[in-house]
């Protein structure tokens, strides 16, 4: 295989690995996710035509994508911090002169803004106490406040910062850690089966 071909890709497999391993933030984590997944099909595609020793010849891929718990520590609290940026964006847009006096207050009213956080970092407190695992189902357990069983509860439970439970109640939808972890089952069958053709 031509030299700086080998160089180029050791060198883009170490940044993306890192860019994977360094992510504060789901989004950052998925670009880095897809460039892997494309640099794993190309080195297949090298393996099969040109060099069927060229997974071995990059080192980073040596060594399995795991993602530990500081990793999706890391990835959530950049999420956390991001939907707080977002809050306080909203906040210092409804206090513009131009929003209408009734609109300021009913803002104040039905959104809490510490109160929101708070119930943002609980699920993030819930996502990552999880143990790690590519296997098994992560049940994230809905607070009471998403629940719609019960329509006097809902209500009830709900005369407090309604649009920030509300807004807190979506992110439950989905499991991220689970998301994340079989992207990393699905990155770790690339290399595995990338590893298995050159053995082949």
């Amino acid at each position: 295989m031509n030299e700086a071909l080998l160089t180029f890709l050791n060198k883009d497999a170490q940044f993306w690995n890192m860019v994977y391993h360094s992510s504060r933030s789901i989004f950052n984590h998925m670009i880095a996710v897809s460039v892997i997944k494309s640099q794993l099909n190309f080195a297949s595609t090298l393996a099969k035509t040109l060099d069927t020793a060229v997974s071995n010849k990059v080192t980073t891929w040596q060594t399995p994508f795991e993602l530990t718990n500081s990793d999706f520590e890391r990835v959530f609290s950049g999420e956390w911090q991001f939907a707080q940026n977002v809050r306080q964006q909203m906040l210092i847009e409804v206090q513009s002169d131009k929003v209408a006096f009734y609109e300021k207050w009913l803002a104040d009213a039905l959104y809490k803004p510490t109160d929101s956080d708070n119930l943002m970092a609980e699920y993030i407190v819930s996502l990552v106490k999880e143990p790690v695992s590519t296997t098994s189902e992560h049940t994230v357990i809905k607070p009471d406040y998403c629940s719609f069983d019960n329509y006097i509860k809902q209500l009830w439970i709900s005369r407090y910062n309604p649009i920030g439970k509300l807004f807190n109640c979506t992110v439950y939808e989905t499991d991220y850690k689970q998301r994340l972890t079989n992207i990393n089952k699905d990155l770790e069958q690339l290399r595995t089966n990338l590893l298995t053709e050159k053995s082949s």
